[in-house]
């Protein structure tokens, strides 16, 4: 919960694949995410304030009435939070502006919900349901009653489409919903086919939690660098230093079916710059290590810079830039600070991929 010019707004999220988040260096992950600039939060459905109510009618009543969304994008980007654990992030923008963000793992082919999440601002008795589906979902009913196309957005790639969907509310709900397993927060959500058919729910998911896919080797700057399959090494610049971070060594391919790619983060590190914090990463191919990972979302290349992508496709308890080239089988990225920062650092760092 959070309070913004006497308004207070109440958010819950429920990921279609749970990600259990936790840095290298100790600091909040997705699940976490500071709230956003005007006041919305998403948070594990445990978190919902009891005293959130809703009405069971669809807005306008009547039977499935078409609601209109504000305008709003949604953006997929890798997941940095976890070295050894594959993921992404479903990045909330409403009118350009961050609204907030769900870490929701590997995205399994066998559940049309990638993510949903749900947000209500005080006093205005309104709850705003978001879902991220998969590209055979042409629509989503909610509570049976308000049914909405699902639509395409710039920020999302891999056909996945996106729907969102404004209704009432006045008393708390807990509902036994197909995907969201009872938990108290969003309501009942079933997705539709291209001709209107019931799409099935997967009861369970392939893996209870994305797996971990080898073993994570955890250092400080005291006892410097541990030994992995990924090592990230720098030039020795004057002013960078490295402070923590994580390897992982004994890489194991995802155990599971992958929708379209998954980045794995083999390594990762936090160096200061002339007094700026900058996280570098090695990022592998989740599903087959040692091949070379597909293009990250959302980077397009850098003018001037060959072999250079950036763009808004950063995330660490918000949306950061990064900046990445390719290094072997995996990529190089940085995020942080500022562009001129970020260069210099990717510029200084090169990577060994022993798999």
């Amino acid at each position: 919960m959070s309070m913004d010019g006497g308004r207070v707004r109440f958010a819950v999220g429920v990921a279609a694949a749970a990600l259990a988040v936790g840095a290298p260096w100790g600091l909040a992950g997705v699940a976490q995410a500071r709230a956003a600039r005007r006041g919305r939060s998403h948070s594990a459905a445990r978190g919902h304030d009891r005293r959130q109510r809703r009405h069971r009618v669809a807005v306008g009543s009547g039977s499935a009435p078409q609601v209109n969304p504000p305008a709003f994008n949604l953006r997929l980007t890798p997941s940095f939070e976890n070295v050894g654990r594959a993921g992404w992030n479903v990045v909330i923008e409403e009118n350009g502006s961050y609204g907030g963000g769900t870490g929701i793992g590997v995205i399994h082919p066998s559940m049309p919900f990638v993510s949903v999440s749900g947000s209500s601002e005080g006093g205005s008795h309104l709850w705003t349901t978001v879902a991220v589906t998969l590209p055979e979902v042409s629509a989503v009913v909610v509570e049976g009653k308000t049914r909405v196309a699902t639509e395409a957005l710039p920020g999302l790639p891999y056909g996945l489409r996106a729907a969102r969907v404004v209704t009432p509310f006045e008393e708390p709900h807990s509902f036994p919903g197909p995907l969201l397993g009872g938990q108290r927060g969003i309501p009942p959500i079933a997705a539709l086919g291209a001709n209107g058919e019931a799409l099935p729910q997967a009861s369970t998911r392939e893996t209870r939690e994305d797996p971990v896919q080898g073993t994570v080797h955890r250092w400080s700057r005291a006892n410097g660098p541990a030994r992995g399959s990924c090592q990230l090494h720098a030039s020795g610049g004057a002013g960078l230093v490295a402070e923590r971070g994580a390897t992982l060594s004994d890489i194991r391919p995802y155990p599971g079916q992958i929708f379209a790619d998954a980045f794995l983060v083999c390594s990762a590190t936090l160096y200061s710059l002339d007094g700026h914090q900058l996280r570098a990463y090695v990022l592998l191919d989740a599903a087959h290590p040692g091949t070379a990972p597909a293009m990250i979302p959302g980077l397009e290349p850098v003018p001037g810079a060959p072999g250079i992508y950036g763009g808004n496709s950063g995330y660490y308890g918000g949306p950061t830039n990064l900046i990445a080239r390719r290094a072997g089988e995996g990529w190089v990225a940085v995020q942080g600070a500022g562009p001129a920062e970020r260069t210099q650092l990717l510029e200084e760092l090169s990577a060994t991929i022993d798999l």
